[in-house]
């Protein structure tokens, strides 16, 4: 392995008994060279990690040792980091990063939002890879939903205020025909699963000897009887005495249940039945 002398001597250094004037200056500049060499790349190396890593704190009167444990110092990213913010130009997202080196391998800078969701995205659109599923042809107003209820319609909230009734029809399908003509009768029939709480219903009921009931003059074999009334069949050939039927009802969340008493017969039956909310 070549010395220090065999090299100066290889540059025309130091070839004669000594060292001589020229020599000496030759050995001074080459020197002076290698030193200032080393500074512009020390001051090269601290710019470039300054500019990567501003909180280095590196100067161009730093040392070797101090740049190299500013080098130790750098985190090295690798998978996902949350953006420390995010800012919006025009049609572009902007994440900052967190400081720290980064391969480009496996290393991302996240953001979460909670709503971004194909459910809030059009349909048609893709928004940064996610395709949307929201409708925009919806054509309910609020005055098509109950009051208090709340739905999207094109992306907007809005809440009912609808002043229409909704209301159900059905069969009880229920009778009692063990009268001997002069007992009382009772039945109850009782509805759930509804949409909504009754206000009001309207039942039909057949009463007495020949399964019908006059009120009012209204013949409950073709109508709805309100079950607000009290019915009554002053006919005798309807059983052969007066007769009334009173009628009781409860209402829920959902349905209700309704009870019919007739005073006279041997026979009472509830069918079908109007619930309005």
């Amino acid at each position: 392995m070549p010395t220090i002398v065999d090299t100066l001597r290889s540059r025309g250094i130091g070839t004669g008994v000594g060292l001589s004037v020229k020599d000496k200056q030759a050995l001074i500049d080459a020197v002076n060279a290698a030193d200032l060499d080393n500074d512009l790349t020390k001051i090269d190396v601290i710019t470039k990690l300054q500019a990567l890593v501003p909180t280095l704190g590196l100067t161009n009167a730093s040392t070797w040792g101090q740049i190299r444990t500013a080098i130790a110092s750098i985190p090295k990213r690798d998978g996902d980091t949350v953006a420390l913010s995010s800012q919006i130009s025009g049609t572009t997202l902007r994440l900052l990063a967190t400081a720290g080196y980064r391969d480009g391998i496996d290393d991302f800078v996240t953001l979460t939002d909670a709503d971004f969701l194909s459910a809030n995205i059009l349909t048609g659109r893709v928004v940064h890879g996610l395709a949307g599923t929201a409708t925009s042809d919806a054509s309910a107003v609020a005055a098509d939903l109950a009051p208090g209820k709340t739905a999207y319609v094109n992306g907007v909230k809005i809440t009912g205020n609808s002043t229409s009734k909704r209301l159900a029809t059905g069969n009880l399908n229920v009778s009692n025909n063990q009268g001997t003509g002069s007992a009382n009768l009772t039945v109850t029939g009782t509805v759930s699963g509804l949409s909504f709480t009754p206000s009001q219903i309207f039942v039909l009921i057949s009463a007495g000897t020949t399964y019908s009931l006059e009120g009012n003059g209204v013949c409950a074999s073709g109508n709805l009887l309100n079950v607000n009334l009290v019915y009554k069949d002053n006919d005798s050939s309807h059983g052969g005495g007066t007769q009334s039927v009173s009628i009781s009802r409860i209402f829920r969340p959902g349905g209700f249940d309704v009870t019919a008493t007739c005073t006279y017969g041997n026979k009472i039956s509830m069918t079908n039945y109007i619930a309005i909310e």
